[in-house]
């Protein structure tokens, strides 16, 4: 006993600095598992809002119209000089394509134009040399002078071309005088073209509130476009969601009656492990289309029957399924 009181003024500062350090332990912990909520509930804020913007970009023309965009932005941005001559414009514009084209997405054929201020509607200057196509030109002239009397609102000058006739004689049944109107600039469209289907989209360049040029892009509208959306949006997902540790990943809606047991699955390389896809297929095989009740419409309408038990939190889940939708994606959380 005299031992310890001995031992008591020497050991009590020793406690008393210990103390402090103890609390601040816990005090820590506890403050990290906040962290770890508040981060967890940034991640699902992030998601909600990127939702539907995920679902355009499972879309081929969206990347065709993002093409378009990027494009534009970029050439809208080139120097005054850069403008000065049609030849000098014309040296930047494939360039400028190649350098803006999404990650997995074929590279179109381009045919561009540059206008000349002269009178009160600029006169068209077919551009062809420097990577830019130099096929058609009489049809290409005819439909850039469209376009440009259709902006300032002047009549065409080749009425005989301006008709829905025409139109759908080089475009297909499909097309339309409206698809070359200001509302369609840069909004993607399918049309045929020689015989082959294409999805294209024109777009004008504006200097100072004013068109100075414009182009016209044609992709290839092949039978794997949903295929390749998939990837150029996995080669281009978004490096604010990779810095949360947030992948993309697919499975395949049943398209039959029964359980959607072989859906295809693709999960972004950075979060593809056996777990992610384990969630995935169970939520995949889980679907199924229901026939029509006796109160619809037979054969008109389909059902998707989705589980109600959402046990696994590591999938945040889009509501707004459909059986029009070829593919749904969700949303794969990191764990690093």
């Amino acid at each position: 006993m005299t031992l310890l009181k001995r031992l008591y003024p020497l050991f009590l500062p020793f406690f008393l600095s210990v103390i402090p350090c103890v609390i601040l332990f816990f005090e820590s912990k506890a403050l990290s598992e906040k962290e770890k909520i508040d981060l967890k509930n940034r991640k699902l804020e992030w998601i909600s809002g990127f939702r539907e913007h995920f679902q355009e970009m499972t879309s081929f023309d969206f990347w065709v119209e993002e093409t378009s965009r990027r494009l534009e932005g970029v050439l809208q941005l080139l120097p005054e000089g850069v403008f000065s001559t049609p030849s000098d414009f014309q040296k930047e514009i494939f360039p400028a394509l190649r350098k803006v084209i999404p990650k997995g997405i074929p590279k179109p054929k381009i045919w561009a134009f540059y206008l000349t201020a002269t009178g009160t509607t600029p006169e068209i200057c077919l551009l062809s040399e420097s990577g830019l196509e130099n096929t058609f030109q009489a049809i290409f002239r005819n439909f850039f002078q469209l376009i440009i009397g259709n902006y300032f609102g002047v009549p065409n000058s080749s009425k005989s071309f301006a008709t829905p006739e025409k139109i759908q004689a080089i475009f297909g049944l499909g097309s339309s005088l409206e698809l070359f109107t200001p509302p369609f600039r840069g909004k993607p469209f399918n049309i045929i073209f020689q015989g082959k289907m294409k999805t294209a989209v024109w777009n004008l360049v504006f200097k100072d509130g004013k068109p100075v040029a414009g182009y016209m892009l044609f992709f290839p509208a092949t039978l794997n476009q949903e295929e390749l959306a998939l990837k150029a949006t996995f080669f281009n997902w978004p490096t604010s969601l990779k810095r949360l540790g947030i992948w993309p990943g697919y499975f395949s809606l049943p398209y039959s009656s029964g359980a959607n047991s072989r859906a295809k699955i693709k999960i972004h390389s950075s979060a593809n492990n056996i777990e992610t896809r384990i969630i995935a297929s169970k939520l995949a095989n889980s679907l199924m289309i229901l026939p029509a009740s006796g109160s619809e419409t037979l054969g008109n309408t389909r059902f998707l029957s989705v589980p109600n038990d959402r046990k696994n939190k590591n999938i945040i889940e889009n509501d707004d399924w459909t059986p029009l939708q070829i593919n749904i994606g969700q949303f794969f959380e990191s764990e690093k």
